[in-house]
């Protein structure tokens, strides 16, 4: 709970705004009696206690009354201040200032008072020992006052601090009456509250409702979930065991292409011997037309002398044994490319039979890797799996 400690007057009504005319009265607690003859201040005690807690002036104050009269003090203008220092609801003490100004101007003639607040000022003790001075520019003082005090503005100015001509205001008529109650019962911010929790509840069971809609949603969604990562975990093991099916027939591919390479080369070897035994078949033939063309010559009659013919015969002797020399060596060379002709086309054989079996498997490779790119391609596609491409193409 807070109290009130002490409280300094200078330049409010009676008390003069000289620097040895200020009053301060002290408080004690629990209570404090304050008692005097009339026009010595009482009430200007408890005008002062309202004004510097809530910053409200008392309802006679009108025309800057509540300052002393300049003309009492013979000035133009009277500075007033009230400073209370009291202790808030967590026992900390508080300083709190009010400074104003009554100025004395003749406005037509006429003179008029003219009252302004100068300056208010708070200060406080923080929790670290250092002082803290807050003022009306950087905050609302009055505000924080009630805040402090633990006391709401209506009950410090209709209950604690009331004036004495308001004092009847329980006697006032029902409206105002019900004014004044729900001011200091804070009725209405009561029912602010109320309908603030009423509105807020509103809300609050619309998110719900949109919450479980959105729930129900997401629990699909999570069913959805771990149903495609089971496909995809199988489609994952479907795809390891197909590259390993892949990996096996690209090994035994590998001496299979091999042997094929050699196949190539034994062709191309059995082409070029083929192409010679044609080569020695043509000059065969050659050496056989020759061989006719002389025994053509030999039939008709010779006019050479004995030498001549000894000497033809033996030259002819000698190219005849020559040719046949060569023709048997031209027949023993196509004995052995035939031969060897026929063991290239055997060989040929059975390796085109073997070149057709391994295409043939190797087709069904490529067949079943296709199917196994459609298979997972479709179930990507079905569940929405993305990357699967990119791991297709990478294998």
């Amino acid at each position: 709970m807070s109290s009130i400690e002490k409280l300094l007057i200078q330049g409010i009504r009676c008390y003069g705004p000289g620097e040895d005319q200020r009053v301060l009265v002290p408080f004690k607690t629990p209570l404090t009696v304050v008692f005097g003859a009339n026009g010595t201040g009482k009430t200007t005690l408890i005008e002062c206690l309202k004004y510097v807690t809530t910053g409200d002036m008392p309802p006679n104050s009108k025309g800057g009354a509540f300052v002393h009269d300049p003309n009492i003090a013979k000035e133009r203008e009277v500075k007033a201040q009230v400073k209370l220092k009291f202790k808030d609801i967590a026992k900390r003490p508080i300083t709190c200032s009010r400074s104003i100004q009554s100025t004395q101007k003749v406005v037509g003639g006429v003179k008029k008072l003219e009252t302004k607040t100068i300056d208010t000022s708070m200060e406080k003790v923080g929790e670290d020992g250092q002082k803290r001075k807050i003022t009306s520019r950087c905050a609302e003082v009055d505000v924080e006052m009630t805040r402090h005090l633990g006391v709401s503005k209506a009950v410090l100015n209709n209950v604690i601090f009331c004036h004495q001509e308001e004092s009847n205001w329980p006697l006032s008529e029902g409206k105002a009456l019900k004014t004044k109650f729900d001011e200091i019962f804070a009725s209405t911010r009561y029912t602010k509250a109320l309908e603030n929790v009423r509105k807020f509840q509103q809300e609050q069971n619309q998110e719900c409702k949109v919450f479980k809609v959105d729930m129900v949603h997401l629990q699909r969604q999570k069913e959805k979930a771990t149903e495609l990562k089971a496909d995809l975990s199988e489609t994952q093991d479907k795809v390891k065991e197909s590259q390993t099916s892949v990996s096996y027939i690209d090994s035994q591919l590998k001496p299979i292409e091999e042997n094929l390479q050699k196949l190539d080369d034994m062709y191309t070897e059995f082409a070029e011997k083929e192409k010679a035994i044609a080569g020695l078949k043509s000059k065969k033939q050659q050496l056989e037309k020759n061989q006719h063309l002389l025994q053509e010559k030999i039939g008709h009659a010779v006019t050479a002398s004995l030498d001549e013919v000894t000497q033809t015969y033996k030259d002819h002797k000698s190219q005849l044994d020559k040719e046949r020399k060569d023709l048997q060596e031209s027949e023993i060379l196509i004995k052995q490319m035939e031969s060897e002709k026929r063991e290239l086309n055997e060989n040929r054989d059975r390796l085109l039979k073997q070149q057709g079996r391994l295409r043939s498997r190797a087709e069904d490779n490529q067949q079943s890797i296709k199917d196994r790119d459609n298979l997972v391609t479709s179930l990507s596609d079905k569940h929405d799996i993305e990357g699967v491409l990119f791991i297709l193409l990478v294998t």
